[in-house]
């Protein structure tokens, strides 16, 4: 037969083949972690005879017949070469993969697929990097979806309200991040100054936050806290201004901020840069990262096109608050709030005295409200007053507050309190009503409600009563009308009463009663009162042995007025007591000697004499 031609195998000499670089990318930008799509380039020193794999369409099957993975890429992926030198690789399927990390994945060439130069004169190429070592992954999964949910300022172990050594300024992140590489505490003003840059519209770019400072990590390391540890007093840029001016964070490039496990790019967030977020499985470009636009309760997303609703909602567009703090409505993420030191007092209310219905306006003048609303809330008796409307002169840090008043009763003071929180400090500040303004400033009363004061509510009052006049007989249905009874929500089911309070304790709040009033003076209690609202209650009348007689609302240490036309009421068929005691009648008639005290108590110590009945 015919003789076999003989064929080159093993090559000349070593193979020259090195892999130097292995690049991770996320074309269409989705998310910023590992998943489908996501590609990892190899760059192979020069060009190959491809293993003699096909140039296009490369299964997973192919791919590992090539390449060994440190770690796995998922259960399917595909190939393709982009040059003789260039491998590019497509996750098609993630499922079970093992998270290929920056810096830590590699891949190696198996000696069996045969990858040799081109053309293929080289022995086969076992490589897993270049003559310096082993080549790891670099690049990204993906655009960085972190942004600053807030940046406060606070000073909790401070007893004043001005920027000094102790003030801290905290970043809160989206998620938990790599920390730049940073340590988790002891975090220098070098290292903190490669990862932050601090500016304000007042005083450019930079503003120095403080002339020394240090960091620690907190909340699973999602949260920045920088600590002043030195200022300086001459700093002609002055200290970075919790109004006006916008004073903002920025983070930089060099800081190699990331998530966790580092599979984004680096987190950029200044004036021009463009946040990306994944939401739904789609991609929103954000602005300039500075404003956050509320979500339901909270900061939901900042710098973002649209909030991030994970399980639905409306979502909304953001709109930049860089011209200036924009206070509820649009919470400003980057630039900065809070406070250095909370000092709240409250230096008067409006009414001091005030209806019962609940549905009254009071107002609250004092001294260390925060810009944004919901930190500040004003209680009366211990009950809630919502706040509805707040201005705040940043100069003196004054301002008005508005609130609905909680329904109540009774006419002892219920005390005012404003709680202040700083956003970080588990308990509120608390400031008291009312305080003073001396000559070196507020004089607040004792913390402990000693010299406190607040408001009173208004007693009640009989407008009308329906109807004006009716038979003596107990069990007639009497409607009394007026004002500030109180509404019946103000008690439970078993008649405890849950509004504020004051100097009273709380079982003395009881519900209104109606009461007759007999022209000697003597007070009859309704058989039973219904509390239908603030401004009625029904009556089912005792025995009302008089012509006439008033009816008054009594309600926790006061009661309505008795001599006014409207509580009047007139009784018809009304019996004698002389008849009573016929058996004793004297002539000329009088009251009878055993009725004489009930005779002087019904017609008030008038001349009975003409009231006796035959």
């Amino acid at each position: 037969g015919a003789l076999q031609k003989p064929y080159l195998v093993d090559g000349f000499g070593y193979s020259p083949i090195k892999i130097t670089s292995l690049v991770a990318a996320d074309p269409d930008s989705g998310d910023s972690v590992f998943g489908n799509g996501d590609t990892i380039t190899v760059r192979f020193s020069e060009d190959t005879n491809r293993a003699n794999l096909p140039e296009t369409n490369m299964t997973k099957a192919l791919i590992d017949s090539l390449l060994v993975f440190s770690q796995s890429l998922g259960t399917n992926y595909e190939g393709i070469w982009v040059s003789r030198s260039e491998l590019r690789i497509t996750v098609l399927n993630s499922k079970d993969h093992q998270q290929p990390l920056m810096q830590q994945f590699f891949v190696t060439t198996r000696k069996e697929a045969g990858l040799r130069n081109f053309p293929a004169v080289s022995v086969a190429t076992v490589v897993s990097g270049t003559d310096a070592g082993i080549t790891y992954l670099d690049g990204e999964f993906g655009p960085s979806a972190i942004f600053i949910r807030y940046f406060r300022a606070s000073s909790p172990e401070a007893r004043s309200d001005v920027y000094n050594v102790g003030a801290a300024f905290s970043i809160q992140f989206s998620e938990t991040t790599n920390r730049g590489g940073l340590p988790q505490t002891g975090v220098t003003k070098a290292q903190l100054d490669n990862l932050l840059g601090f500016s304000s519209d007042l005083r450019g770019d930079p503003h120095p936050l403080g002339l020394d400072y240090e960091g620690t990590w907190e909340d699973d390391d999602k949260r920045l806290v920088v600590r002043v540890t030195a200022v300086d007093p001459a700093e002609p840029k002055g200290p970075p201004p919790l109004s006006g001016g916008n004073f903002r964070v920025a983070i930089k490039a060099s800081g190699d901020l990331r998530n966790v496990p580092p599979t984004s790019a680096r987190t950029v967030i200044d004036d021009d840069s463009r946040a990306a977020k994944g939401v739904g499985g789609a991609q929103y470009l954000g602005m300039d990262c500075d404003c956050c636009r509320t979500c339901g309760t909270g900061c939901a997303v900042c710098g973002i096109y649209a909030c991030d609703i994970p399980f639905g909602g409306t979502e909304e567009v953001c709109s930049s608050c860089c011209a200036g703090y924009a206070g509820e409505k649009d919470t400003c993420c980057r630039i900065l709030s809070g406070n250095y030191g909370l000092l709240i007092y409250v230096m008067k209310v409006s009414p001091e005295r005030i209806a019962t219905s609940g549905k009254e306006e009071l107002t609250i003048f004092g001294h260390g409200f925060d810009g944004i609303v919901s930190y500040n809330r004003v209680f009366v008796g211990g009950v809630e007053c919502p706040i509805f409307d707040l201005n705040i002169d940043y100069s003196t840090k004054d301002g008005v507050a508005k609130c609905r008043m909680p329904a109540g009763v009774g006419p002892d003071v219920k005390y005012v309190t404003l709680h202040v929180s700083d956003g970080f400090s588990p308990e509120p500040v608390i400031g008291f009503c009312c305080v003073q303004r001396d000559e070196f400033g507020y004089v607040p009363p004792e913390p402990n409600y000693e010299g406190a004061s607040g408001v009173m509510f208004l007693p009640p009052s009989v407008t009308s009563l329906t109807p004006t006049a009716l038979s003596f007989e107990k069990g007639r249905l009497l409607t009394v009308y007026g004002r500030n009874f109180g509404p019946p929500t103000l008690y439970d089911a078993k008649t405890r009463y849950v509004g504020p309070v004051g100097g009273f304790p709380r079982e003395k709040y009881t519900p209104p009663e109606a009461v007759v009033v007999l022209p000697g003076g003597a007070h009859v209690a309704c058989l039973k009162t219904l509390h239908v609202s603030d401004s009625q209650v029904v009556c089912v009348t005792p025995d009302i042995p008089a012509a006439s007689a008033r009816v008054v609302l009594r309600g926790v240490g006061q009661q309505s007025a008795a001599d006014v036309s409207e509580a009047v009421l007139s009784v018809r068929a009304a019996p004698r007591y002389a008849t009573l005691c016929l058996s004793k009648r004297e002539d000329p008639p009088a009251c009878a000697e055993c009725c004489e005290a009930e005779c002087e108590e019904q017609f008030g110590g008038e001349d009975a004499e003409g009231y006796l009945q035959a």
